[in-house]
């Protein structure tokens, strides 16, 4: 196609920095291609080596596929042998800690109320003592 480009040494239209800048662009086109067609080629003897093991055992990618699912599953959810032991221990200590918070707690309520009724007591106590030792305001007004 370059051959076609006649210079303006030759009366043509192109000079030699243009046709260099071209023949640039058709290098790095041609190596693209180059590049793209060695891919190709490696990806069909990918696909043609995956027909192969297809045509042998096809129930060989569902079975690796559906291991690696039940790995991940359970692993997630914390299911098996493997996994749920931990897990199991994990909900256990959780448990007694949670039962040992409420004990603790209703200790602290049971405190609580006592307190409270202490405090009501006491208070009771003080009122009972303030009216019999106060004198009577009806009394002290009868008197004048």
């Amino acid at each position: 196609m370059l051959i076609h480009c006649v210079l303006f040494d030759n009366g043509g239209n192109y000079s030699v920095d243009e046709v260099a800048w071209y023949r640039g662009q058709m290098d790095e086109i041609d190596k693209l291609l180059e590049e793209t067609k060695i891919k190709r080629k490696e990806n069909m003897v990918t696909v043609l080596a995956d027909i192969e093991k297809l045509k042998k055992d096809p129930a060989a990618e569902f079975k690796g596929a559906y291991s690696s699912s039940l790995l991940q599953l359970s692993a997630k959810e914390g299911l098996g042998k493997t996994f749920g032991q931990p897990r199991r221990l994990t909900q256990e200590r959780l448990r007694a800690e949670m039962t040992k918070c409420e004990s603790a707690q209703k200790g602290i309520d049971q405190l609580i109320d006592r307190l409270e009724e202490l405090c009501k007591t006491a208070l009771d106590d003080k009122q009972t003592i303030l009216s019999s030792t106060a004198p009577s305001t009806s009394k002290s007004i009868g008197k004048k």
